[in-house]
């Protein structure tokens, strides 16, 4: 065989690739010093040479062969994906077995869902629980890999910044599935016919004010993330509060429904309460967009207009964020048509069944074309850290409300730990809930700790 310096793998991504990990620009000068290369007499070349495995080679990149083997081997207390768990100094080079480049590329682009296609549930969606970093979703692998690696360039005598452990920013988002509960005709008549016992109030609800809608909790909302943020100016960690809102209607898939007219008075309301709070508007791509990814583009039409429709012209703000609704990305290539419809940030990237590190980090990353293997540079995730359902459905992880707060809170910790973005989801219904497990009090309780340990 012989022996590229490069395995199969685009310089330019090899490039950032080694930058993400650095925490670095690609451009930087460390990115040189680390070498990937089978070829012996190139090692001299670099600081730290990373030995390729077999990943990006044609005759396993896309194949089920290219899986890595389970169990994962380890270097310390470090899962490795691919390669060796072996360190080596030669002459004045550090050789790592350990294919942290491979592995990386495999968490940060979905690559596992390219390959598997037998792990989804009932919607289409990969499941956390059948993934192979299942028992290690909690702890952020790409970051720690980065600490590897800038720990093994510091052995060479090269001076690498570490990132401060500290939250870089805090994303408070909230998907608005269900707007109101008892504001339109559809959902009174469906009240009548299927819960009799909740008829009276529903027909109040319909009658009275829109403030008195038990799933109305955006001043509840609002009212906890300026809280938290005014808390956090001092440390100077940027807050951001964003609404999902959904914008397509299909009669015939049930999972988008309940339909809300965006151009409705109670949502034009509501979408000016959320503009005058400052928060952002995104867009919720619907159920059936997980099936045709490019009717986000037709999605995100309707809703730019509903915006608008709210604001003066002065006021005019691009949405550019989004959500598929039941985080149903069935395929990391769909991703590509997003861009089409004006998006540029997406916050989807987190298993419903599972919270944790989908993508093996807690920091933003361009999207990245599998079949090409490179990064895009119109589209950047942010990994999605917990979703309120995700930790208390008995569907899901049902946790008790004492080990869901527990699971939560080392999450923010590995956050801070690789100064890395902490993406929150919890509906707005969720806090009209009357349940054993509080999600009101709990996500009180989840921001103070956020204040206290910023």
């Amino acid at each position: 065989m012989k022996n590229p310096q490069i395995p199969k793998i685009p310089q330019k991504t090899f490039n950032q690739l080694v930058a993400f990990l650095l925490n670095c620009e690609p451009d930087s000068e460390l990115v040189p010093l680390v070498g990937y290369t089978w070829d012996e007499t190139l090692w001299s070349q670099y600081k730290l040479v990373i030995y390729p495995s077999k990943f990006f080679t044609d005759r396993y990149y896309g194949l089920p062969r290219s899986m890595p083997s389970l169990p994962l081997k380890m270097l310390g207390n470090m899962p490795i994906l691919f390669g060796e768990p072996d360190v080596v100094k030669i002459n004045d080079t550090l050789v790592v077995y350990a294919d942290v480049i491979a592995s990386s590329y495999f968490l940060l682009s979905r690559y596992e869902e390219l390959v598997v296609q037998d792990n989804r549930d009932e919607h289409g969606r990969f499941q956390g629980k059948r993934s192979v970093t299942d028992g290690v979703m909690h702890r952020p692998m790409v970051d720690e890999y980065g600490k590897l690696l800038r720990g093994w360039l510091r052995e060479c005598g090269v001076e690498v910044p570490e990132p401060p452990e500290k939250i870089k920013k805090i994303y408070l988002t909230h998907d608005i599935d269900v707007p109101y509960i008892y504001r339109s005709f559809r959902q009174l008549g469906g009240t009548f016919l299927k819960r009799r016992n909740e008829f009276l109030p529903a027909l109040k609800g319909f009658l009275g004010k829109l403030e008195n809608d038990p799933f109305y909790t955006y001043p509840f909302i609002l009212e906890q993330n300026e809280a938290l943020k005014s808390a956090c100016n001092d440390s100077g960690i940027p807050i951001e509060t964003i609404f999902f809102l959904k914008a397509g209607e299909y009669p015939k898939e049930r999972y988008d429904q309940p339909y809300y007219n965006l151009r409705s008075k109670d949502m034009q309301r509501i979408i000016a309460l959320i503009k005058q709070s400052g928060a952002k508007i995104g867009l919720h791509t619907s159920y059936t967009a997980g099936d045709m990814a490019l009717l986000s583009v037709y999605e995100n039409e309707i809703l730019q207009k509903a915006v608008d429709s709210s604001t003066s012209l002065t006021d005019h703000e691009e949405v550019t964020y989004n959500r598929y609704h039941y985080l149903r990305n069935k395929n990391a290539e769909d991703m590509q048509c997003l861009p089409l419809a004006g998006i540029t940030d997406d916050f989807t990237v987190g298993y419903a069944d599972m919270a944790g590190f989908r993508l093996g980090t807690s920091r933003p990353v361009n999207w990245i074309n599998l079949k090409t293997k490179t990064f895009g540079d119109s589209l950047t995730l942010h990994p999605l850290t917990m979703m309120d359902c995700t930790l208390s459905a008995e569907r899901y992880m049902n946790l008790s409300y004492e080990w869901a707060f527990n699971y939560a809170t080392e999450l923010i910790d590995q956050v801070k730990k690789h100064n890395g973005e902490l993406v929150l989801l919890w509906h707005n219904s969720i806090f009209a809930e009357d349940t054993a497990f509080d999600h009101r009090k709990f996500y009180v309780e989840l921001l103070e700790y956020i204040k206290e340990n910023q």
